[in-house]
């Protein structure tokens, strides 16, 4: 009958997952045939080598701690998912399921880890992440990670000098181009916005679609001229023609700018301003800028949509 190191020794060579065994100092003892494909080497030439070498820089860290827990023998066994680089430069995400055993033979501890690919997993745990916070249609935000970001905390805004300002953008006119041309365009044109929107804005500033033709941004600045001027930048961004099927069409935005005051904690109160401020702007004339005003939009109630103007040219 083989022996029990027979036929661990049959497991290791054929099994299907990825396993090596290590030393405490992280240097490989051996590895099977499934963990070389993985990494993309020979089980030969992954011997003596620091089992890290094949983990991804930002994940090293993590990994290291880990082991060295279990060497220490303040933790059993650990299960990681982190990326491997493998010898061509190919990024994968793996599970890494490790246990600290001691050698009966030499009485030495030895780490066995067990690592399984699961790149098809993030990614299709990614992009159901996405999708519940992203717009489908232009890819930006959606009103809930708005909104869980608004309610969050913002380093930021720590700083006295720095605040959280909204400005709620609307497309002025897009009912008229709907109707005119068709909902196909309409989307296209609400993707053109998106896009025009998103390259007006600094790094760290988010965009969201709130629904329809409504955008909103989301941004730290240190004062309302500052808000004012991503207004500005959101307005010029709007002013060349967006052109569908060779027809070009002039499409301005109303936006309302709303800025917390000082020690004021961001809310979803702050895009119901900004959202005020822009039906002011859009009642005083479509394509213009207003700043939330206590005086006069403090005790507002949102009204009904205006009936649709048609495209206005950007002023």
């Amino acid at each position: 009958a083989p022996s029990t190191l027979q036929q661990f020794l049959a497991i290791f060579e054929s099994a299907a997952v990825g396993i090596v065994v290590v030393r405490p100092d992280r240097t490989v003892l051996d590895a099977n045939p499934a963990y070389a494909d993985l990494v993309g080497i020979t089980p030969a030439e992954i011997r003596g080598r620091d089992v890290l070498e094949v983990t991804h820089p930002e994940d090293r860290d993590v990994a290291a701690a880990a082991i060295e827990e279990m060497v220490a023998g303040r933790m059993p066994q650990s299960r990681l998912e982190q990326r491997y680089v493998r010898a061509g430069g190919e990024v994968l995400w793996v599970s890494v399921s490790t246990s600290c055993v001691v050698d009966p033979a030499t009485d030495a501890p030895r780490l066995i880890s067990l690592v399984h690919d699961v790149t098809d997993q993030v990614a299709h745990r990614d992009a159901l992440a996405h999708f519940a916070t992203h717009d489908p249609l232009t890819g930006v935000a959606n009103r809930a990670l708005l909104e869980a970001r608004l309610q969050g905390p913002d380093r930021r805004t720590e700083h006295p000098d720095r605040h959280m300002a909204v400005l709620y953008v609307d497309v002025d006119g897009f009912k008229a181009v709907n109707d005119a041309l068709g909902h196909g365009h309409g989307d296209r044109l609400l993707q053109d916005v998106a896009f025009r929107i998103q390259g007006a804005l600094r790094p760290d500033d988010l965009v969201a679609r709130l629904g329809g033709d409504e955008f909103a941004v989301l941004c730290v600045v240190g004062s309302p001229g500052e808000a004012l001027w991503i207004a500005s930048r959101l307005q010029a961004a709007m002013s060349a023609p967006f052109v569908l099927d060779e027809r070009a069409l002039e499409v301005s935005c109303s936006v309302g700018v709303a800025v917390a005051g000082t020690g004021e904690v961001a809310s979803l109160e702050l895009l119901s301003r900004a959202d005020r401020a822009m039906y002011r702007a859009k009642r005083s004339r479509p394509g213009q800028v207003a700043t939330y005003r206590p005086e006069v939009d403090g005790v507002a109630v949102r009204t009904t949509r205006e009936p649709a103007v048609g495209i206005e040219p950007t002023t």
